[in-house]
């Protein structure tokens, strides 16, 4: 029996991917950038994004099957360029798994109770790594049922840091931290790359589109829905924090248990739960990504008609491309036990970016509109902030990011033309 995601789901999965540590981190360096006009970093980031998120739902419209952004380019530029734009989006979301797994893992251990005991046995972050991908390894090959619960359970605990802060609002909002600041335009532009890392994801639910429930129909108001409630969302909140703090150096989260509490215990017991929720955006986040990202590996499988690879699209009882999560888990397993930090961001910046530039042109060769211009302009902001983060890495890094990629591609040419093709 095919599972199917239902469309309110499918929203939540997308505001849990982006909605997440990214932006919990950020939100006061935000306020203490550019004081009054802070809500507005996130309006105009939305707005530069729009045109990028614009094509993807269009493009999610006219072809709603599991794949995204593989389907797109093989569909409208053909089968060389969607293996290229495939593989490098596999290959970047992979990375990205893997850097967000790390960063759940350090979260772990820092974990109130968790920390004493990581210090007394001296635990490896490596061992916590790997613990973490196992863990959700296992998660994955659970059927669409777990997934709704678990994001649902993941969406109750992100939402404390939220409920904190509405709840501090009318004790500790004031007019003074609201119009403190700057109120100069051009400092918003420096702040937009730490902005546009809190939007990453938008794109994830497209590889498993087929799987949402009447795709046909809701492809394109799943992206829109989502992405204004990201932004929607992240104004707000980014005024409700301004209102509270002001452009103090405070952590806009857990320094509200102090805040509002005068008894230790309590603002103990506040704080816990804080943290609780913040872990829990890592959690939603990694899920989400690491879940649809199977899929894109089983579609690629699944389309060349290669028999030597045709295991990747072996289903288990519950529906879910088992080889494929095994697959993925291997790959971030290896990039957390060989890789520095910086090759793994390096190589997701690339890959994502090579990606995004061949959906932006497979968008103009279908449309050849105003629209698809937007597309491809709006793409370009994403690939200079992907370049400041390799330049700022160094450009050695580049190095095994681009083995991995021709690699790859050169090996799947190698067995078209050599395997067998299935019938």
């Amino acid at each position: 029996m095919q599972h199917t995601i239902p469309f309110w789901l499918a929203v939540l999965i997308n505001i849990n991917i982006v909605i997440g540590a990214g932006f919990f981190l950020v939100v006061q360096k935000i306020s203490m950038a550019n004081g009054a006009l802070a809500p507005f970093a996130w309006l105009l980031c939305g707005l530069l994004l729009l045109p990028f998120v614009n094509a993807i739902a269009q493009l999610s419209q006219r072809f709603p099957r599991a794949g995204g952004i593989y389907v797109f380019s093989k569909e409208l530029l053909g089968d060389m360029w969607g293996m290229v734009s495939g593989w490098a989006y596999y290959l970047g979301t992979a990375a990205a798994n893997a850097a967000v797994g790390h960063a759940l893992a350090e979260a772990l251990m820092q974990f109130p109770g968790i920390d004493q005991l990581v210090a007394r046995k001296n635990i490896s972050v490596l061992w916590v790594d790997f613990l973490v991908v196992g863990l959700f390894t296992l998660l994955n090959l659970r059927n669409v049922d777990f997934l709704e619960k678990a994001q649902l359970l993941f969406t109750s605990l992100k939402a404390l840091p939220i409920l904190a802060i509405v709840i501090a609002l009318p004790l500790l909002f004031s007019w003074q931290n609201v119009m403190s600041g700057s109120f100069a335009p051009l400092s918003l532009l420096p702040t937009l790359p730490k902005v546009f890392f809190a939007y990453i994801g938008i794109e994830a639910c497209c590889s498993v589109m087929d799987k949402i429930e009447n795709a046909q129909k809701n492809a394109s108001r799943l992206i829109f829905i989502s992405f204004a409630s990201i932004v929607a969302i992240y104004g707000l909140l980014q005024l409700v924090v301004l209102s509270i703090h002001g452009t103090a150096d405070v952590d806009g989260f857990l320094s509200l248990p102090g805040l509002l509490f005068s008894n230790p215990l309590v603002a103990c017991f506040a704080n816990y739960a804080i943290r609780l929720g913040l872990l829990a955006s890592f959690l939603a986040g990694f899920y989400g990504v690491f879940y649809f990202n199977n899929w894109n590996l089983y579609t690629m499988a699944k389309e060349t008609g290669i028999k030597q690879v045709a295991a990747l699209t072996r289903l288990n009882k519950n529906n879910v491309p088992w080889v494929s999560v095994l697959v993925q888990s291997a790959i971030v397993f290896f990039f957390l036990a060989c890789m520095h930090s910086d090759y793994i961001i390096a190589l997701s910046d690339i890959g994502t970016g090579i990606a995004f530039v061949l959906t932006t042109v497979a968008f103009f060769c279908w449309k050849r509109s105003i629209a698809a211009l937007l597309a491809i302009t709006s793409c370009c902001f994403l690939l200079y902030i992907f370049a400041q983060d390799i330049i700022a890495a160094g450009l050695i890094t580049l190095i095994p990011a681009l083995l991995m990629l021709v690699g790859g591609i050169a090996t799947y040419w190698w067995c078209k033309s050599r395997c067998s093709i299935a019938p």
